[in-house]
């Protein structure tokens, strides 16, 4: 039964035209009671999907949508319910209110753990996306960069890697040396020589490119080491590109 009237749910609510009406109707209330303790990995799946879908419908039931979502990132989840999740949270995370809710339920840690290799890159870039958006605020910032990111944020910039992920992972790190104070971290890491390789090569989308310079910058503000470390052909670039506004 639970798992027929979480399917329903998430098949009506990728209707957009359903979804406010299916979230005001209480379905985020029953939901998040779907996705507690004891559920079937079924029910997890079919409820985490129709919560992906009404999230943005939630209002000020955003206080059971997130609890809930960040419980599914964490590792015992099945990937497609992490996937679920991770999904979830970057449409709540830019909105600063969520997005201190979303590491004050300790979703720092399990999103860490999705950078790693044994996970889809999409569900890399999207847990790569959320932590970008997490360190926006400084406090929150300084726990990500605790937990470990930077090392598993620096192997994702490699070449090959698609362009969102490079694109996601660019800016988190970006964020992470302006309000962690991670720039000389980051650096040792290996950073600088991958995002010079997203900047100077041909064919990185322009987003991308864009996104890399800015971690340059902000890896070489006010560090002189840093600087000093990027070859004089992004130094030049770099100074292009703030001169006509697109770093």
């Amino acid at each position: 039964m639970q798992e027929c009237a979480a399917e329903a749910l998430r098949n009506l609510a990728t209707i957009t035209e359903n979804a406010a009406t299916i979230a005001a109707a209480g379905a985020i209330t029953l939901l998040a009671q779907l996705l507690g303790p004891g559920s079937t990995a079924e029910v997890l799946l079919y409820a985490s999907g129709a919560m992906m879908k009404l999230a943005l419908y939630a209002g000020n039931q955003v206080s059971l949508v997130i609890p809930s979502m960040v419980r599914l990132l964490r590792a015992g989840s099945a990937s497609d319910v992490q996937y679920n999740a991770a999904r979830t949270l970057p449409l709540l995370a830019d909105i600063a209110a969520n997005a201190a809710a979303i590491a004050a339920a300790g979703a720092v840690p399990p999103l860490v753990q999705l950078l790693r290799p044994s996970y889809s890159s999409l569900v890399q870039q999207l847990a790569a996306g959320v932590l970008a958006k997490l360190a926006l605020i400084p406090e929150i910032a300084a726990t990500i960069a605790a937990a470990g990111s930077i090392p598993p944020l620096v192997v994702l910039l490699a070449p090959g890697s698609p362009s969102d992920l490079h694109y996601n992972t660019a800016g988190a790190l970006m964020y992470l040396a302006l309000n962690a104070d991670k720039a000389a971290d980051i650096a040792a890491a290996g950073a600088i020589p991958r995002l010079e390789g997203l900047l100077l090569a041909p064919r990185s989308r322009a987003d991308v490119k864009q996104m890399a310079s800015r971690a340059l910058l902000a890896l070489g503000f006010n560090n002189a080491d840093n600087r000093a470390a990027m070859t004089a052909t992004t130094a030049e670039l770099l100074q292009q590109m703030q001169e006509l506004g697109t770093g």
